[in-house]
């Protein structure tokens, strides 16, 4: 060769760098994708809403006795 590089030539340079980038980028969807799936799957199972109500009766242990049991009462001369 003559010192001038052919098409062929720069795609055999740059094609391995390429496909390790597209490899790169396929295993960060995938975990993308997989962090996405579980916290829709902790939906569904109700998982999710454990924690919301974990976090709220962490919130009304907090409160007054009388605050507590108020609501109680309500629901039962009701």
């Amino acid at each position: 060769m003559d010192g001038k590089k052919t098409v062929r030539d720069m795609v055999n340079v740059h094609l391995p760098i390429l496909l390790q980038l597209i490899s790169t980028l396929s295993l960060v969807v995938i975990a993308f994708s997989a962090t996405c799936i579980s916290s829709s799957l902790k939906e569904i199972s109700g998982q999710g809403e454990m924690a919301t109500n974990a976090s709220a009766s962490d919130a009304t242990a907090t409160q007054p006795l009388a605050g507590r049991l108020l609501p109680d009462l309500l629901r039962l001369n009701q």
